[in-house]
């Protein structure tokens, strides 16, 4: 992985937590130890994204970082439902700020037998530690470098919005969140938003970059996480899989 030119130089944060709902308290908890404990070199600006879809969030606020915020770097998505590891998000800016890409967590999908929200060409994704290239992530826990979102936006439709900020009318967005449906090769497919964002970014010429060493959990009935996945695979169920 590339390294920062300049030691001295900040990596300057938007941080965006979609929310729709009450937080849960570990999720409350990790979100208040990264605000209250921002490392040296790194400066972070946090906003709530209220919007019962989070297609339309994630947009709106990709918006807000391309127009309103060019001193900051990188923008960051971390979903209400997510406990995670501080040092993590940490990391996932860092690399995404060094490699200019987007970077992320495989999470699992709130449903039993485990499934990882990725997506890659054999339909297998291994926890083996590394970072890896991947074809689309889940966009609950992910950095995404300016140079990512400035080129994306080029050819993304004007919409009308009809929301405002900071007091001010703010009609026009990029929908570059909005669901998808791609050829691949035999058939058509839909995507989700965050697959349809990463399928842009990719078609840009971007890397997405999967970092297996961390393992977020994802807040349900229950706190799923990667460690199901590997549980079920040790236990020889094979009935662990990734959604295609």
């Amino acid at each position: 992985m590339g390294k920062m030119k300049n030691p001295n130089e900040t990596i300057n944060i938007m941080l965006v937590m979609c929310s729709h709902r009450l937080l849960d308290v570990s999720c409350m908890m990790s979100m208040d130890t990264l605000i209250t404990n921002v490392p040296k070199g790194f400066s972070v600006m946090k906003v709530v994204g209220l919007e019962a879809s989070i297609s339309k969030a994630r947009s709106f606020w990709t918006t807000v970082f391309h127009k309103e915020y060019p001193q900051c770097q990188i923008l960051a998505f971390i979903d209400d439902d997510m406990v995670f590891s501080v040092p993590d998000f940490w990391k996932i800016c860092k690399t995404a700020y060094d490699e200019k890409c987007v970077v992320g967590a495989v999470y699992m999908k709130r449903e039993f037998p485990p499934c990882a929200i990725v997506k890659v060409k054999d339909n297998q994704f291994c926890f083996n530690g590394e970072i890896q290239e991947v074809e689309g992530l889940g966009t609950g826990f992910i950095a995404i470098h300016r140079d990512v979102i400035d080129k994306v936006v080029e050819d993304a439709q004007l919409v009308y919005c009809g929301k405002t900020y900071q007091g001010k009318d703010y009609t026009i967005y990029y929908p570059v969140f909005a669901e998808l449906v791609v050829n691949e090769g035999e058939r058509d497919v839909w995507l989700g938003e965050d697959y349809s964002f990463c399928w842009l970014a990719r078609n840009k010429g971007f890397r997405i970059l999967a970092d297996s060493s961390i393992l977020v959990e994802h807040v349900g009935q229950y706190k799923y996480s990667p460690k199901d996945l590997m549980l079920f695979d040790k236990l020889g169920e094979n009935n662990g899989k990734q959604e295609s």
